[in-house]
């Protein structure tokens, strides 16, 4: 971060930035991610969340918006987000970060990546994954936060969790049949 920066915009951008997703959605993520990169090329994704929430409910991949976009690195026309912007209005979402591969071990931004944010909003977050989508945890990627006019600040790996948090080993729904059934049995088990 450079010192010329205006504070105050950058603790906006970090107020902004942090979203949550659950674990299931994130491992699917990268499975989806590392299988449409097939291992040779870039993929990448938006992450959508409700317009006044901060969990993501939807993962558009930047290949159902743009068929043509991955050409190796990511060449996403302004079609896809006249898709994506459609998908927003339809389901009163919005876009909390957007999420691409890289080859290798390297999440950082490269000077496309730096220079073209995909969704240039203060508070935006861009997440790079790793080795073209295998990773185990949020920080093992690199995670960037947009502070407006190119200007980016880096995530530490290990603060990434506080931007990006994944949550839980079950899906809600999941959780809430073991408590359904828990309360069943435990109030079953005390009128006997």
């Amino acid at each position: 971060m450079s010192a010329s920066l205006d504070l105050g915009v950058v603790e906006e951008a970090r107020e902004k930035a942090p979203f949550k997703m659950p674990r299931r959605r994130w491992r699917s993520l990268l499975a989806e991610l590392q299988r449409r990169g097939d291992g040779l090329r870039e993929s990448g994704a938006f992450l959508l969340a409700d317009r006044d929430g901060d969990r993501v409910v939807r993962v558009a991949y930047y290949d159902d918006l743009d068929a043509h976009c991955l050409t190796g690195g990511i060449s996403f026309a302004s079609s896809g987000f006249t898709e994506l912007w459609r998908i927003c209005g339809a389901e009163n979402l919005r876009v909390v970060a957007d999420v691409h591969t890289h080859p290798g071990t390297w999440v950082a931004q490269s000077e496309i990546d730096a220079t073209n944010a995909m969704i240039a909003r203060v508070g935006h977050v861009a997440v790079i994954v790793p080795s073209y989508g295998d990773a185990r945890c949020v920080d093992e990627c690199g995670v960037h936060i947009y502070l407006g006019s190119r200007r980016w600040i880096e995530v530490p790996a290990d603060r990434a969790g506080a931007v990006v948090d994944v949550y839980g080993l079950f899906s809600a729904a999941q959780v809430a049949d073991w408590w359904t059934a828990l309360n069943h049995i435990v109030g079953r088990g005390g009128s006997s």
